[in-house]
């Protein structure tokens, strides 16, 4: 959508004639809609109720429900102008009936949810497509021939919870355009994508976790830090959704391509789906367990932060493993994690002890939790008592950090029961 008039309100309404309702210019800008306002006040930085939620609909007759709405400007000038902003949108993509729009809400009950990300061309071969060329001995074109087919979209697994059990599919699927004006052209493109269908209907906010640990899967699994960048939405009633949130990758933006998948393309299906049932167990359980690797793609504040973030992943997914052996909470968990990754340790740490690296870690995160980021001689304690003070070097501050970042993908990967080793991913990340 570029410039294109619509109908406003702060209520949902059905008739553009209604005393509510205003006109107003919407455009899709990135992961954001903008909605210009003229010669009124209703939706200026001084009225209360301008933001939050606003529902439109454009001159397609689309229902557009815009959430998180907020004023970035307001002119009041001899023609009142403001300018608002969405990073929440829903656009309904479904044929309307005249006499009652539909619009999405975050109580709608989702029964399907299609999500894509351009990472899954890395870890899924589409077999809709197939192309195949020759070349003449000067390695010239000689002939190509594309085929696309519909086929059937692939169960990959199910994910059982405690309320609800979703079924998982890859939808193989492409986009033909012919261009016949100028110059002749024909594109491709790839549009396969996951499918979510869940035997109980969910609302957004459940959906939007679901899109978090996804965009986490593709990216354990392919180490690019790519998000999603379409989702669509089916209802009860067979109104589909488009859905824009503030993550969307809706520019492509440039992502350093690796030539690194975790495990064989014959593989991949068993790897996806144990990667999706345990972070989102871990996610359910205990929402922010996982906080650095389901934000992946955020600039760390610091190399402090990062560190704390990680060792407190790494003690969650300890915990959780003593509690399935009934045993209680280890304050000496990294000791188990160093003798599990040797060549980790040999490599960040050389011949240093085990027990005195941890013994170094686990004072560092006490002294950054209990104390503060500066430290130029770190205490070392055994049983609350002073034995040493290491200096602090940011050379070793980084190989921490390296350390917990590494163990944390590791322990991640053992949960599932992937065999990965330390030098597999090590230059990864």
């Amino acid at each position: 959508m570029e410039n294109e008039l619509a109908y406003i309100s702060n209520k949902q309404f059905d008739d553009i004639n209604g005393a509510a309702v205003e006109k107003a210019i919407i455009t899709s800008v990135g992961n954001e809609l903008e909605i210009k306002t003229f010669g009124t006040n209703n939706f200026s930085a001084f009225n209360e109720e301008a933001g939050c939620v606003l529902y439109a609909f454009d001159r397609k007759s689309q229902p557009i429900s815009a959430y998180n709405v907020f004023v970035t400007s307001t002119n009041l000038s001899a023609i009142p102008n403001s300018e608002l902003r969405s990073n929440l949108y829903f656009i309904n993509q479904t044929k309307q009936d005249d006499r009652q729009y539909s619009y999405f809400t975050l109580n709608t009950k989702i029964r399907e949810l299609s999500y894509y990300n351009d990472s899954s061309k890395r870890v899924f071969i589409n077999n809709a497509l197939s192309l195949i060329y020759k070349t003449y001995p000067n390695c010239y074109l000689k002939e190509v021939s594309i085929k696309g087919k519909h086929v059937k979209d692939i169960p990959l697994g199910v994910i059982n919870l405690d309320n609800n059990s979703i079924k998982v599919f890859l939808s193989n699927a492409f986009k033909f355009n012919q261009q016949t004006s100028g110059e002749y052209t024909i594109t491709v493109n790839d549009r396969s994508h996951i499918v979510l269908k869940c035997k109980k209907g969910i609302e957004f906010e459940e959906a939007y976790r679901y899109i978090r640990v996804l965009d986490t899967v593709f990216y354990l699994m392919t180490f690019m830090k790519r998000r999603h960048h379409e989702i669509y939405l089916k209802d009860y009633s067979k109104q589909s959704y488009y859905c824009c949130d503030r993550l969307a990758d809706i520019d492509h933006k440039k992502v350093k391509d690796r030539n690194f998948l975790l495990c064989n393309r014959s593989e991949a299906a068993d790897y996806f789906m144990k990667l999706f049932e345990n972070v989102l167990q871990i996610e359910t359980e205990a929402k922010n367990a996982l906080l650095p690797v389901l934000n992946y793609d955020y600039k760390p504040q610091s190399v402090e932060t990062s560190f704390l973030e990680y060792y407190k992943s790494l003690e969650y997914i300890h915990l959780k493993e003593q509690e399935k052996q009934g045993k209680g909470k280890k304050p000496t968990f990294l000791l188990d994690i160093l003798k599990r990754y040797p060549e980790l340790r040999q490599r960040l740490f050389n011949n240093q002890d085990e027990k005195e690296v941890e013994q170094e870690i686990r004072s560092l995160r006490n002294y950054y939790s209990h104390t503060g980021f500066y430290v130029e001689l770190l205490p070392i304690y055994k049983q609350k008592v002073l034995i040493r003070q290491k200096p602090v070097e940011p050379a070793w501050l980084y190989d921490v950090l390296k350390f917990v970042k590494v163990a944390t993908h590791l322990e991640i990967y053992r949960l599932c029961g992937f065999d990965i080793k330390s030098n597999q991913i090590f230059n990864e990340l």
